[in-house]
């Protein structure tokens, strides 16, 4: 039942342990898995030195499933190589009774995958403290970019997209339309059958012709208004790239990823363990302070959904709370991925430093908040589909409350000042709260580090609270567009004096800007006199194309 590999150094395992196992790879020890594992449920697996996964082509079939995984420092799991990703299948499933007590998982920590940071406890000769724990998976998914805008409208009933240049799909693979509508509600999954490149001035544009007939229109239109372009166009990305492994989770047409990161419901069929109350929290990835993550075409879904064990007995009443599938207080580098929590939370990524994270060129579907940010995080060319329920409502007479957002950015000031963090080229299509809200902190960014941002289908545009900083000393807030915004386009309140709103289109909103003075309350406070500053800006009520959305009461600032 407790199997310690790598124990001998000739060691030379042909079989994977087995249903009950708790798995520990001793430090200073190699396990390589060169066979295929078809889901062996493991209490545990702890990895103190290296499990290397490499790629053996498109029948490779790998699984591996336990309750709690757990990287310790100076520890390595490696799947697939940059130079070789991954082509056929492996899994990292969280699955199994979450109250079993694990002792090297610390007891009953339900469905975690940690990877643990530097430690001074038991490290290398002469005193030199373990480097924290690493995990870095690499799988084949789609060259270049994931995602691009409708070239031109979709109509209901249409099987064809024109998109915006020149993009890798393949037939086969399931793509997510984001909805134009008021909210999220008409974002569709489809099948490609197939790819042709159309070619234009600058280049070619990309037309997949789908398996099945779009339910809803799909706007991919440009209008002028004044001296500013608005566009509006529906986003479209990779949702999942299969291969030829047949499995009964796979999705409709494509099969399995070739990395899936994720969580399993306990209702499986053939789960032996007993389980007192059934949970489907799924996958809690937490990389610690000083660990590295690097995630490069991953499939990470089904999480973020949290229930304590007292909750799990019964003990307390209490509802799940929704916290991030991924949590990255170390340094994580997640692009080329694909993130759908279902139950939560998307990604949490605030390090400084050498703890500092990336994330580029990823697709987001069915999140709770898609992206919490702070620190140092570098985000660009990210499209979030279909953010949906949250924990709580919006409390429009208290306060700012960022519970499903497409990004919420928290600590606006930022250490050694602004420019620390860069978040530019993120579209959010649908979402029940805001597109983006920066809380605790303000908004705090210089010229290139935030811009090209769109929001539409969302409850709010961009919210802010707390001080507008820039390099400009008033403080400028620029670089996005909103459009099809059910309540306000910008909202917020500012404890500076002279903020300035400037490069901005606001579309379709009920109210264009609804600003405030300084206070914990945005409608009821101490008045004292501000400058707001709006310039080189568009406020449309009502746009020639799409939804055609009338509100009781519109008004451009408020």
């Amino acid at each position: 039942q407790t199997k310690n590999l790598g124990a001998d150094v000739d060691d030379a395992l042909y079989v994977w342990p087995g249903f009950g196992s708790r798995v520990t790879i001793k430090r200073c020890r190699r396990v390589v898995v060169d066979i295929d594992i078809e889901r062996v449920q493991l209490l545990s697996l702890v990895v103190w030195g290296e499990l290397l996964i490499p790629d053996r082509g498109v029948e490779m079939r790998v699984a591996m499933r336990a309750i709690c995984m757990r990287v310790k420092p100076g520890g390595r799991i490696v799947v697939g190589a940059p130079e070789r990703p991954i082509t056929g299948s492996v899994e990292f499933l969280l699955a199994g009774d979450e109250l079993a007590e694990i002792a090297e998982c610390d007891g009953m920590a339900g469905h975690r995958f940690d990877v643990e940071g530097a430690s001074t406890l038991g490290g290398l000769p002469d005193g030199v403290p373990l480097p924290g724990g690493e995990v870095a998976m690499y799988g084949d998914t789609m060259e270049g970019p994931m995602w691009s805008k409708l070239r031109a409208t979709a109509a209901a009933g249409d099987r064809t997209l024109i998109l915006a240049g020149r993009l890798a799909f393949h037939p086969d693979d399931e793509v997510v339309i984001g909805t134009t509508a008021m909210d999220g509600s008409e974002t569709e999954l489809r099948t490609v059958a197939s790819v042709r490149y159309l070619p234009v001035s600058n280049g070619f544009d990309t037309e997949l012709t789908l398996d099945t007939e779009l339910d809803h229109d799909h706007l991919g239109v440009s209008e002028t208004h004044g001296s500013h372009t608005l566009e509006m166009r529906a986003e479209v990305g990779l949702y999942n790239r299969g291969h030829a492994t047949a499995h009964p989770r796979a999705r409709r047409h494509g099969g399995l990823p070739a990395i899936r990161l994720a969580g399993d419901d306990v209702s499986v069929p053939g789960m032996r363990f007993k389980t007192m109350r059934r949970s489907q929290f799924g996958l809690l990835y937490v990389a610690q302070k000083g660990s590295r993550t690097t995630l490069h075409g991953v499939t990470i879904e089904d999480g973020g959904g949290y229930k304590s064990p007292v909750v799990a007995l019964g003990l307390i009443e209490a509802g799940i709370t929704h916290i991030p599938i991924v949590n990255c207080y170390g340094a994580c580098d997640v692009r080329n991925a694909v993130v759908v929590p279902n139950t939560g939370d998307g990604l949490a990524v605030k390090g400084w430093g050498a703890d500092a994270s990336v994330v580029e060129n990823v697709v987001m579907h069915h999140t709770f908040t898609a992206l919490q940010l702070g620190g140092e995080v570098t985000v660009r060319d990210v499209a979030i589909f279909d953010v949906i329920d949250k924990e709580r409502g919006q409390n429009f007479f208290t306060d700012l409350w960022p519970a499903a957002s497409g990004v919420v950015f928290y600590g606006g000031y930022q250490r050694g000042g602004c420019g620390r963090a860069s978040v530019n080229n993120v579209a959010v299509a649908g979402s029940v709260g805001p597109g983006i809200t920066f809380a605790g902190g303000g908004f705090c960014f210089p010229d290139g580090h935030f811009g090209g941002l769109t929001f539409h289908g969302v409850q709010h545009g961009f919210t802010v609270k707390g001080t507008v900083r820039s390099h400009d000393p008033n403080g400028v807030v620029r670089g996005f567009t909103a459009w099809n915004v059910r309540d306000i386009g910008i909202w917020g309140y500012n404890a500076g004096d002279l903020p300035v709103i400037a490069g901005v289109i606001i579309a379709n909103a009920k109210d264009g800007l609804v600003w405030s003075n300084l206070g914990p309350d945005p409608t009821e406070h101490e008045v004292r006199r501000q400058r707001l500053t709006v310039r080189d800006s568009a406020f449309v009520g009502q746009t020639v194309h799409g939804e055609r959305r009338c509100f009781d009461e519109q008004a451009a600032i408020l």
